[in-house]
């Protein structure tokens, strides 16, 4: 079983930041020496303490019912600490709920997920800034709106 994690930002600025911070640390395609990732992750540790707050715990499921029926509210029964539908044999959902699980999250808040397309303009922009020093990078994260600095106390 899996986790998904929901934070609230105020500041656009430091959200879109924690998600190129991200991105940047899981990209296996962008080398990076152990110093510059220890600053990324640094930063990213800085920005999500001083303006994220948790909103959302919430367990994901990974594995679905092979049984030989369908779970329908008819075959099935609710779980009382996730509340998910599952199969009443084998315990776990239906297999088109656990792939379709965040596409079914979040349209059922009735929201667009904007996580793609800031994505899509983050590739973008590093399609062009491709020969940017890796400093220049982690100096992107020094700065948020509202003039909060993310850059621990005592660094230059």
């Amino acid at each position: 079983m899996a986790r998904i994690v929901t934070f609230s930002f105020k500041d656009n600025v430091a959200a879109e930041a924690v998600i190129e911070a991200v991105d940047i640390l899981q990209d296996t395609g962008h080398p990076m020496t152990i110093q510059e990732f220890a600053q990324v992750a640094e930063r990213l540790g800085s920005i999500m303490g001083a303006s994220a707050t948790p909103q959302v715990l919430m367990a994901r499921p990974t594995a679905w019912c092979t049984c030989k029926y369908k779970v329908t509210r008819a075959t099935g029964k609710v779980t009382p600490r996730f509340g998910w539908l599952v199969c009443k044999t084998c315990n776990k959902p239906a297999e088109v709920v656990v792939r379709n699980w965040m596409g079914n999250l979040v349209n059922s808040v009735m929201g667009n997920n904007l996580l793609q397309a800031l994505r899509d303009k983050l590739a973008a922009d590093r399609a062009t800034e491709d020969d940017e020093d890796p400093q220049e990078i982690l100096d992107k994260f020094d700065q948020g709106a509202d003039g909060v600095t993310t850059k621990p106390a005592g660094e230059g």
